[in-house]
């Protein structure tokens, strides 16, 4: 991996950690890796949440934003644009689907289940 490469991959993640951080309703960064395993160049690695607690509208906005703030803190520091990998833009696209037509509780209608699979 190049200089610059490495550089982007240390942002992208770093974006990623640093929102996490800020938030408190988010889990805490436990490990932050800029090596290459599989697909990935790097990854943030946050403390898993409790299989049963209900995603809130509050927890689905800022997993979006961790989400969304590693692909937003590269150009910060950067001149060239790169796609990214496809993770980093299917995700948020697809977490509100799965919060809330999955499992979500809405006002008018009470909780809904589908089991529909991704």
């Amino acid at each position: 991996m190049t200089d610059a490469a490495l550089r982007r991959v240390a942002l992208h993640e770093s974006g990623h950690a640093l929102v996490a951080w800020l938030l408190p309703q988010q889990p805490d960064v436990v490990k932050l890796s800029v090596t290459p395993r599989g697909c990935a160049a790097g990854f943030t690695q946050q403390l898993g949440r409790e299989a049963l607690d209900m995603p809130t509208d509050l927890s689905l906005f800022t997993d979006l934003c961790v989400l969304l703030a590693g692909r937003l803190a590269e150009p910060r520091a950067t001149t060239d644009s790169q796609r990214g990998h496809r993770t980093t833009i299917n995700a948020p696209r697809k977490l509100p689907y799965s919060s809330f037509f999955h499992s979500a509780c809405l006002k008018a209608l009470g909780y809904l289940h589908t089991n529909r699979r991704d």
